[in-house]
């Protein structure tokens, strides 16, 4: 992929995954905590299967709207840089939101009463998968 291909690929992502995370995510959020009593385990798995088919939208809608300008055969490296910045956006407000709500313990977060353990490996995690996918993505692209 060109420089330019490189980056207006990373931007129209960019620009996508920043609306599923800034108003889809949230509204998910609400959706899931905010008519709760207590916080149970199913509604953190409810919560991070709905982030999850979140991310998936955004990266089909980010690869349809990078798709008609990148070569034919340039899309494979394409679809793994629309991956990486994808999962890097989710899973970075993902680890942020954990790290914050386990912060704000004291003030009735959603991890309050909680083992801290489960979240500090979804934080851990998070970083690691975002880090893999990004580094795969950068050898893909150079290959190309």
């Amino acid at each position: 992929m060109s420089s330019r291909d490189l980056r207006d690929t990373v931007l129209a992502t960019f620009l996508v995954a920043l609306f599923f995370v800034g108003f889809a995510m949230p509204i998910w959020w609400f959706f899931v905590y905010a008519f709760a009593d207590g916080v149970t385990t199913a509604m953190h798995l409810v919560f991070l299967a709905g982030t999850l088919v979140l991310m998936v939208l955004s990266g089909v809608l980010a690869l349809l709207v990078s798709r008609p300008r990148i070569p034919t055969e340039q899309r494979r490296g394409a679809a793994a840089v629309v991956c990486a910045t994808t999962v890097t956006m989710f899973l970075g407000v993902l680890a942020l939101g954990t790290v914050i709500s386990m912060l704000n313990e004291d003030q009735g977060s959603i991890t309050a009463d909680q083992p801290n353990a489960p979240f500090i490996v979804l934080v851990v995690a998070c970083v690691a998968v975002a880090a893999g996918t990004v580094n795969r993505a950068a050898r893909r692209v150079r290959a190309r």
